[in-house]
């Protein structure tokens, strides 16, 4: 038996202003797939993190130890966020 894990609770309200098709593609992936709205969206965002030109770009901030923790949820990632090789994500 597997058991049922639970949701990301933490969740913030955004407003943002995107095209009708985008927002209908939405609609109708979250109809498809069962999932709200919300939760299609933040899985698709999710996949920004296999973009990894962005996760070097993210490895140079200044900020780098709190984006680690926020976005990665760690104090320090496994990858080399600096360099071209290394980065390896299985989102």
């Amino acid at each position: 038996m597997e058991f049922i894990k639970p949701k990301n609770t933490n969740k913030e309200n955004v407003s943002w202003k995107i095209s009708r098709r985008t927002k209908l593609i939405v609609e109708y992936y979250s109809k498809y797939t069962d999932y709200d709205e919300a939760e299609v969206v933040d899985m698709l965002l999710q996949n920004i993190l296999k973009d990894k030109l962005f996760i070097q770009w993210l490895g140079k901030r200044r900020s780098k130890k709190k984006i680690d923790g926020i976005i990665f949820g760690v104090d320090k990632p496994d990858v080399d966020l600096t360099g071209p090789t290394n980065i390896m994500w299985d989102i």
